[in-house]
């Protein structure tokens, strides 16, 4: 069996001066965005004693627009089995670190540089953010 769980969260498009950039033409442009290319998070478990034996897989760091036209996070993983309630409040907040102070403080950077876009930068779970992160699993 093969489990997919989803974490998402807010996510802010600012310019350099972090003041938010709420234009659609240029929040269309990040849409879909993967950053940290060739990074997953899954590689950064060793050393949490929860997460470490789970054997969980990929975490791609990546951005959606979502239907009120604002940004979410997304951070997809794979297990062989479903998760416990604490190994998912594990993940959760394995994850939310490293979308504000790991992988998402710097993995937009080459990305959008690679759109030929300046003065723009990503925010994942922005400081005073509304949203709340959230977490799925689905078995197939």
């Amino acid at each position: 069996m093969k489990v997919k769980i989803v974490v998402r969260g807010p996510a802010e498009l600012h310019d350099d001066d972090f003041e938010p950039i709420a234009d659609p033409a240029r929040i269309g442009l990040v849409d879909g965005l993967v950053g940290a290319p060739g990074e997953t998070m899954s590689e950064y478990f060793e050393g949490d004693e929860i997460l470490t034996g789970v054997g969980l897989e990929g975490g791609d760091l990546r951005v959606l627009r979502v239907r009120d036209g604002s940004l979410e996070v997304v951070t997809e993983y794979e297990a062989e089995r479903l998760l416990s309630e604490e190994e998912l409040a594990a993940l959760v907040e394995f994850t939310e670190g490293q979308w504000s102070d790991g992988m998402g403080t710097h993995g937009f950077y080459e990305p959008l540089e690679s759109l030929g876009v300046e003065g723009m930068n990503i925010s994942c779970k922005p400081l005073g953010s509304r949203g709340k992160t959230r977490i799925v699993q689905t078995s197939s």
